[in-house]
């Protein structure tokens, strides 16, 4: 079964991203709905085809070594839905659109934060 939670609060803050060998420090951006937290870093997520990785590894910076999984995302006319896969979608995860948790934000808030 599917939950939609219309999200009240959209934060984006910045933080700077673990150290990693001959590297940088980055700045991150997190992308939280509601206090959970959707995206560690929009910088490094993964995005194809509106799907997405996005958690991004603390260790490597990598999205793909994170267990995280995957999430879905696609425009409405007044929301951008984020929907959470569960771990069992990933491997069908462009043809499943039915279960896992979705956070609706408004259109005109999402672009604030963009």
């Amino acid at each position: 079964m599917q939950s939609i939670y219309f999200v009240k609060s959209l934060e984006c803050p910045q933080w700077v991203s673990p150290p990693q060998e001959d590297s940088e420090l980055q700045t991150w951006t997190k992308l939280i709905a509601d206090g959970y937290e959707l995206s560690n870093s929009l910088e490094q997520m993964y995005w194809h085809d509106g799907v997405l990785m996005p958690i991004a590894c603390e260790l490597c910076w990598d999205c793909g070594c994170s267990i995280a999984g995957y999430s879905h995302l696609w425009r409405t006319a007044n929301h951008v839905v984020w929907r959470v896969l569960s771990t069992d979608e990933h491997e069908d995860v462009v043809e499943t659109s039915a279960s896992g948790t979705a956070w609706a934000i408004e259109r005109s808030h999402w672009q604030e934060k963009s």
